[in-house]
């Protein structure tokens, strides 16, 4: 996998950015790395530190919620898109596609 500005989350989120979109993850002194730490081992100190930076920047990003469409409608299988990490965007896609398997979006979706 690409890692580096190629690999940077709003490097492939053309797809919907506007020219004026600022993007909180292209904001000078970003890393693009956090939002791919190294795969493989376990959570290391260092791991779970970028993804909490990726994460954090993601709150203060007004493109948030689209860029966690986004991944979720094209199946992004790595790195923090939205805040959001490949297993949340798994449960993202499953609620939207109304086979969600959190009992309160169940209730949610027989009583609309």
């Amino acid at each position: 996998m690409p890692r580096g500005p190629a690999a940077h989350p709003s490097a492939t989120l053309a797809t919907f950015l506007q020219p004026h979109d600022k993007p909180a993850c292209r904001a000078a002194g970003v890393n693009p790395d956090w939002w791919f730490p190294s795969r493989g081992g376990r959570h290391t100190e260092h791991k779970v530190t970028e993804l909490t930076k990726a994460r954090a920047i993601c709150r203060t990003c007004p493109l948030m919620e689209a860029c966690a469409d986004w991944a979720a409608d094209t199946h992004q299988m790595f790195g923090v898109w939205g805040g959001l990490s490949s297993k949340e965007l798994r449960a993202r896609r499953r609620c939207r596609a109304g086979r969600c398997l959190h009992p309160d979006h169940r209730r949610e979706a027989v009583a609309a």
